[in-house]
């Protein structure tokens, strides 16, 4: 289970979550398949899709990341809309990872 983070970067404040929801979603490769997806929503509405290459590593939890910049005239800063991937950590698991710690 994953969470689909989407972030808006404002100039002099920097990345600020807009909303984010949970996907069930099982590897990496629905993963992409499910960013692309929300791309293509986002550059219906105008958004040129900025294409970047990202590994993808399993050690953090940042597992895909892709940028969405808006070139607007009247405006002199890009307008970046970020998509994460991360993963859904539910209460029960971090309840169990805290007491394994306190444990030891």
């Amino acid at each position: 289970m994953f969470m689909v983070v989407v972030k808006r970067q404002i100039p002099g404040i920097g990345p600020t979550k807009v909303c984010e929801f949970p996907r069930d979603i099982n590897d990496l490769d629905e993963a992409e398949k499910e960013l692309d997806w929300l791309f293509r929503i986002f550059t219906k509405n105008n958004y040129e899709l900025e294409r970047r290459d990202w590994n993808f590593p399993r050690n953090s939890t940042m597992i895909f990341e892709k940028k969405l910049t808006a070139q607007t005239p009247n405006i002199d800063w890009e307008d970046v809309w970020i998509i994460t991937l991360e993963p859904c950590v539910d209460q029960e698991t971090i309840t169990k990872h805290i007491n394994s710690a306190l444990i030891k």
